[in-house]
């Protein structure tokens, strides 16, 4: 299982993640959300906060904007694919 995640084009997905979160004050959790929430096939990002700071960094994904530059970064190193093999 792991094998599959760990991969290479996984982390420099993270790399592009955490790069552009130090660019744009945020955190990676919040360019992250910021990503799906450009996306077309996703209606809303399910979140799951067990806590209030928790809940309160998810919703400042709302302030975060990303340029049509950032989403290629996030997305240069793996393209997503919608949806995933054998998840449709």
């Amino acid at each position: 299982y792991t094998s599959n995640r760990f991969t290479d084009e996984n982390w420099a997905v993270l790399d592009a993640i955490r790069a552009i979160a130090d660019e744009k004050g945020a955190t990676p959790a919040q360019v992250s959300l910021a990503w799906l929430l450009h996306k077309p096939v996703v209606d809303a990002p399910i979140i799951g906060p067990r806590r209030l700071d928790h809940l309160e960094e998810n919703v400042g994904a709302l302030d975060v904007a990303l340029s049509d530059d950032d989403i290629e970064r996030i997305e240069a190193p793996k393209t997503p694919r919608w949806p995933a093999p054998g998840k449709d």
